[in-house]
């Protein structure tokens, strides 16, 4: 009886959680238990006396919807259980398909269950490196840069079966996995003794361990799902670096803000006159003055460096006070104000006032010691002085 046919919702609720229970247990048992011990537990069906999970794998169609969800080396697995398992992949045309065993019809999507593939385009060349020289094939827009790669430096594999050997690559016809891992082995054997082989690429014997790699071009559909989301990456990429060269044209020109009213503010300090707030000072328009300043200065440092004689500052504009009179505070930032900004920009400058301040605050040096004058000696003093001698 299901849970929904009780009209009492506290009894449904209980027998929901009940049901619930007993799907986990069912799953711990399937989980954690041997195969065959699990399978007696399970209720029989009453019509044929056989276990339901038995009978839904004795259908061809069903089995073949469950097992096309598996990865590749689940249904080679599963063919390894017996005989049954075996000949239901190999009776199947789709499980062939996704098995690599049988074309796929043309112009289905790319599949690359073994191999990877680089959908961005790049250019054409012969790359030189640690790992050897290699050309490198030229990928327009629209294919698929198919790479298979054979490592040695991890192990080779203990064997591989001859249903994986029989896997085509290309087509029908064409050449099979088992091909290219015998051309791969003959290649390591070529190069056990390589010269030029980088330190990386040799064991602890001495023998070098190639790393040999295939390459294809596989042309893709339009409404092919890798194309597509090729496509939608690279307009995703182009996004992301409009953004950011949004993002760095505003901090570059938050920065410069912030600049201009540190310059007004030591400006408005040497002058002993009131700072106004940054927001005040936008809205006077003290800030785009001084980025206007700011910006002829660098443009005259730059015409500087092809004239030696141009003048390295200009001389600021003086209109302020006659363009904003209404407001109160903008009278405190006169031509004077703009003109100690360009002295304090000088080191020359800076240092004349330091020595003058140094100057000013210096108490004056104290009057050099005044010596008396000594009476004449009389003649009692003369005469002693020269019997003494």
């Amino acid at each position: 009886m299901d849970a929904k046919d009780h009209q009492d919702p506290d009894l449904a609720i209980t027998i929901g959680e009940l049901e619930h229970s007993v799907q986990g247990l069912k799953t711990f048992f399937s989980d954690f238990l041997e195969p065959t011990l699990y399978t007696e537990k399970q209720p029989l069906d009453r019509q044929e006396g056989t276990p339901a999970a038995q009978r839904v794998l004795e259908l061809p169609e069903l089995l073949e919807n469950v097992l096309q969800y598996l990865e590749i080396p689940d249904i080679l697995r599963f063919q390894q259980v017996n005989r049954s398992a075996c000949a239901s992949v190999d009776g199947s045309p789709r499980l062939q398909s996704t098995l690599s065993l049988r074309p796929d019809p043309a112009g289905s999507p790319l599949r690359l269950p073994f191999a990877d593939a680089n959908l961005f385009p790049q250019p054409a060349g012969f790359i030189c490196s640690s790992h050897g020289q290699h050309a490198r094939p030229d990928t327009p827009e629209g294919q698929a840069l198919v790479t298979a790669h054979f490592l040695s430096l991890v192990g080779q594999p203990l064997r591989i079966g001859a249903r994986c050997r029989r896997i085509k690559v290309k087509s029908d016809t064409g050449i099979t996995v088992g091909d290219l891992y015998d051309a791969m082995r003959k290649i390591q054997e070529e190069h056990r003794l390589c010269p030029h082989a980088a330190r990386i690429e040799h064991g602890d014997d001495g023998m070098v361990s190639a790393n040999v790699k295939f390459t294809a071009l596989v042309q893709l559909r339009s409404d092919d799902p890798m194309f597509q989301f090729w496509r939608d990456s690279e307009a995703a990429r182009v996004q992301r670096g409009q953004m950011r060269l949004v993002e760095r044209s505003k901090r570059v020109e938050q920065n410069a803000r912030i600049s201009a009213y540190i310059a007004y503010k030591r400006t408005a300090s040497a002058d002993q006159a009131p700072i106004m707030t940054l927001k005040d000072c936008e809205e006077a328009g003290i800030v785009d003055e001084y980025l206007s300043i700011d910006r002829q200065r660098q443009q005259s440092r730059s015409q500087s460096l092809f004239h030696p004689h141009f003048p390295l500052n200009p001389t600021p504009p003086h209109h302020y006070a006659a363009t904003q009179p209404q407001i109160t505070h903008a009278n405190q930032v006169t031509s004077q104000h703009r003109s100690l900004v360009q002295q304090q920009n000088s080191r020359q400058g800076m240092m004349q006032r330091a020595i003058l301040r140094a100057a000013q605050q210096q108490p004056p040096p104290p009057p050099p010691p005044t010596v008396a004058a000594m009476p004449p000696a009389t003649e009692d003093e003369e005469r002693a002085e020269s019997s003494s001698r």
